[in-house]
């Protein structure tokens, strides 16, 4: 499965990530809890193994409002990803209904999604060494391993 968007893994960008609750309620005094919570858009890529977390309403987009994709995690527990210009479902989960709050990047992937620490289901191969996992412009969502080679795609381009 090639991508039809090649990839340089040397030129790779640091994702943004977000306070823990634990670390928020530590460095200002306020429980995650007491105050609801922003969507993130995220970058589209996303490296695993460095304690990334996503919950309900995180997304991360590329390309443009004419060709491109949004991975979005909502507060229905489904991870989907989205056409941009139209709005229509290319891929998705189908985890809605099972009380998913976290979607984790362990180390060598797969993506795990979770209900209060608990299991529910995977999204891409276990035991890959996937590296990071990308939402490219031409519409799909591509675990690659460090070489550059990919290991699992949506397969919606």
């Amino acid at each position: 499965m090639s991508p039809s968007t090649p990839k340089n893994p040397r030129s790779r960008r640091p994702v943004a990530l977000a306070a823990s609750g634990a670390a928020l309620a530590l460095l200002t005094g306020f429980s995650p809890t007491a105050v609801a919570r922003p969507a993130i858009d995220r970058n589209p890529v996303i490296y695993f193994g460095q304690n990334v977390v996503w919950h309900p309403g995180d997304q991360a987009s590329a390309g443009t409002t004419t060709n491109g994709a949004t991975l979005r995690f909502q507060t229905d527990g489904n991870l989907v990803l989205y056409q941009l210009n139209t709005g229509n479902v290319l891929w998705a989960s189908n985890t809605n209904g099972t009380g998913a709050n976290e979607m984790l990047f362990p180390a060598n992937g797969p993506i795990l999604l979770e209900h209060n620490g608990k299991l529910i289901t995977h999204v891409g191969p276990y035991g890959s060494n996937s590296f990071d996992a990308i939402v490219q412009p031409d519409k799909n969502f591509v675990f690659y391993d460090a070489d550059g080679n990919a290991t699992w795609a949506t397969n919606t381009s």
